[in-house]
């Protein structure tokens, strides 16, 4: 390819005229010394062009110019500036025909490699740079010494090549910005929506703790605020339930009980405790509906309630996970150190079993590390 671009250049066409000036037959030797020592600058230039080429990269741009210093630049060093200049232009134009098949490949212009590729390789402003400096030098030049035939072809490949060439990819780069900060913009979305997702996760509110099932429910230990919060308070029967248990029970000790009858018995006065070592982390209460329906809200008497220093030396339950049905419908719940009823709203129409799972408790002043529960009910 690099070739083709080769012959196209205007030194090709100057070297076939025997009679031209000596400014001319100079530039046509430096040239050709250049064209005779191409390696690596042939070979980054033409996998550039490549239709399938994977490595039009910012690198590989890199490397042309690279190359170009070092393979072609060195035959010019014995002319003069202008001629220098001239040499340049008359390469930069087989770069621009290179840039000119590029965008030809499909997709090219829409490639944000290829586009990074020519915004890297930047010869449009090398192009008109450098076309600046030898004008200027051009025109203080000896009338006899001006290159005409050379002037000619720039003014010409400037119309039909260069111009073409850096609105094409001037509009590609703009386009590719524009999709990048697009992309950009919806990768900032996306961030700001997964941290809303966490947070909302977290804080156990919102859309994504629902979906997750780690939504957080409010407690109410005062009854007038949730008279105002729990629609139809205080106006449901209780929901009969058809059996529930505890994961863990306290034996008997010196005749005294710690069922988890205690649990719906009526009498606050009375009290179920968790038999293990560790406060009952992790064990759980279990209630299973008589028939599937709803269940507005659940009261809690947490700790034990018979007395005021059994209320102080029991574990009382802090953070619990309700969940209903099955493991995808978890609730977390906090509720308070204290000795009234909690309220906690449920309002599901679905119910057929929940359980309440111990996470954290209220520490005690009883080195046995029991977490107590007085009672339960169910509306």
């Amino acid at each position: 390819m690099l070739d083709q671009y080769i012959n196209e250049m205007w030194f090709r066409t100057a070297a076939q005229d025997e009679s031209a000036q000596a400014a001319v037959k100079k530039v046509v030797k430096a040239q050709q010394n250049a064209v005779d020592n191409l390696d690596d600058f042939k070979f980054c230039l033409n996998i550039a062009v490549d239709q399938n080429n994977v490595e039009r990269n910012p690198v590989n741009a890199g490397n042309i110019f690279k190359y170009f210093e070092k393979e072609i630049e060195p035959s010019w060093k014995k002319l003069d500036e202008r001629l220098r200049l001239a040499c340049r232009l008359d390469w930069y134009g087989a770069l621009f025909r290179a840039m000119a098949d590029i965008s030809k490949i499909p997709h090219a212009l829409s490639d944000r490699q290829s586009v990074i590729f020519a915004k890297t390789m930047d010869l449009g402003r090398k192009w008109n740079e450098t076309l600046a400096q030898y004008e200027a030098l051009d025109a203080a030049a000896p009338e006899e010494e001006k290159l005409t035939g050379f002037n000619a072809y720039l003014a010409k490949m400037k119309k039909d090549l260069i111009e073409p060439q850096i609105a094409v990819w001037s509009r590609a780069g703009k386009h590719q910005a524009l999709r990048d900060a697009v992309k950009g913009l919806l990768g900032l979305v996306v961030l700001c929506l997964v941290i809303a997702a966490i947070v909302s996760y977290a804080k156990g509110v919102g859309i994504v703790a629902r979906l997750l099932g780690n939504e957080k429910i409010e407690v109410y230990t005062d009854e007038t605020i949730a008279a105002e919060k729990i629609e139809g308070f205080q106006n449901y029967a209780p929901v009969n339930i058809a059996d529930y248990n505890a994961s863990s029970i306290r034996p008997d000790e010196d005749g005294m009980s710690f069922t988890d009858r205690y649990l719906m018995d009526g009498d606050p006065a009375t009290a179920w405790e968790e038999g293990e070592d560790d406060a009952g982390i992790n064990r759980r209460l279990y209630f299973n509906i008589d028939d599937e329906g709803p269940v507005h809200y659940l009261v809690i008497r947490n700790g034990n309630q018979s007395g005021t220093s059994a209320f102080r030396e029991c574990n009382r339950l802090k953070d619990v996970t309700v969940r209903i049905n099955d493991k995808n419908h978890n609730y977390q719940v906090t509720l308070a150190d204290t000795d009234k009823p909690q309220y906690i709203r449920i309002a599901r129409n679905d119910v057929q079993k929940f359980w309440i799972i111990i996470n954290s408790v209220y520490e005690g002043t009883d080195p046995g590390n029991h977490s107590a529960v007085s009672e339960v009910e169910i509306y």
